[in-house]
């Protein structure tokens, strides 16, 4: 009796080692939104080679048993591969099955990337596949209905400046803006002058302080081109202790004009400023708010922002919205 207990054991180990070495556990690309869920559900449920043992949403990782001819004589790789053909096959290239991201959960990186227009599933798609194959990207999201793109990053392999390249690279605007809760109200802010603007109501000085992060302020750039260094002057409304200058680039998939070093000065009188900034800053190219912060709080009435390079090292300068933070 021991001696048959003993075989039905083995036979049993036997098997249940064999289920288990038909399951391949990979990151399911596609995966950015809930309701993609059932769509990857019903996607596998149409290939009889394979069915879904596990699958996390929120990690987009799904465990998949396969039949005894996806083997490959115990080649994992090719296994995962053939999963990932049949997968890209049946939903048209929307499901793809790759190897996970062998890092842990606890060094991931949640950042939000605002998009402009993200008002259906297809631009939630497109904002999705910008980013979400970009090595150090673990996972992904975009939801139409917050407008906005959601994405798990290793900082140590990207940044979020290569996230917003890639967006660029695919001209999918963003949506940052700046919270003027936090700053001098921009009612409160009005323009004395700049050194130029485009010639056409796009482009216009009125858009630095218009509160619409779509609109851009930009240099003269047809005809007389206006050139290096660019000047803006701002009435703050009253004297201020200003404690740093807010910089928004322009929200459009264009990263022709964003600024790169910029130079504070603070007066109480509109027409002569210190000679030696009291801020500066070499800004990057980011898509989202940037600031400059002073050493210590400058108390004035006008500020003097003086662009001395862009970030391609071209003539022409852009900027959605401006905002000044002062120390109450």
């Amino acid at each position: 009796m021991r001696v048959v207990v003993t075989i039905l054991f083995l036979c049993f180990c036997n098997y249940s080692s064999l289920t288990a070495s038909r399951s391949a556990k990979g990151r399911v690309i596609g995966l950015f939104h809930p309701d993609q869920v059932a769509r990857f559900r019903d996607t596998v449920e149409a290939i009889p080679e394979i069915s879904i043992e596990k699958l996390d949403f929120q990690t987009s990782v799904a465990t998949i048993a396969y039949s005894e001819k996806l083997l490959y004589q115990g080649d994992l790789k090719k296994t995962r591969e053939s999963i990932d053909r049949m997968l890209r096959g049946e939903s048209m290239g929307m499901f793809e099955f790759l190897p996970c991201v062998d890092e842990g959960t606890k060094n991931w990186k949640e950042v939000l990337v605002p998009i402009a227009g993200l008002d259906c599933m297809a631009c939630s798609y497109a904002a999705y596949l910008a980013v979400c194959k970009i090595e150090g990207v673990c996972r992904a999201t975009a939801d139409f209905g917050t407008g906005k793109l959601k994405v798990w990053i290793l900082e140590d392999k990207v940044s979020l400046q290569r996230l917003h390249e890639e967006l660029v690279k695919r001209r999918i605007p963003t949506d940052y803006s700046l919270n003027y809760e936090t700053l001098v109200p921009r009612q409160d802010l009005s323009v004395v002058r700049v050194s130029s603007e485009g010639n056409h109501q796009d482009g216009r000085a009125a858009n630095l302080i218009d509160g619409d992060s779509q609109s851009i302020w930009q240099s003269q750039f047809t005809e007389l081109r206006a050139d290096l260094p660019h000047e803006i002057v701002l009435d703050l409304g009253k004297s201020r202790r200003v404690k740093a200058v807010h910089y928004l680039p322009r929200q459009d998939p264009s990263n022709v004009g964003l600024l790169a070093k910029t130079e504070f000065h603070i007066s109480e009188d509109k027409a002569k400023f210190p000679v030696g900034p009291q801020a500066r800053i070499l800004f990057g190219s980011l898509k989202s708010p940037q600031a400059a912060l002073f050493d210590a709080p400058k108390k004035g009435r006008y500020l003097l922002i003086r662009i001395l390079g862009e970030i391609n090292r071209k003539p022409d300068v852009s900027i959605a919205e401006l905002g000044v933070e002062e120390l109450p």
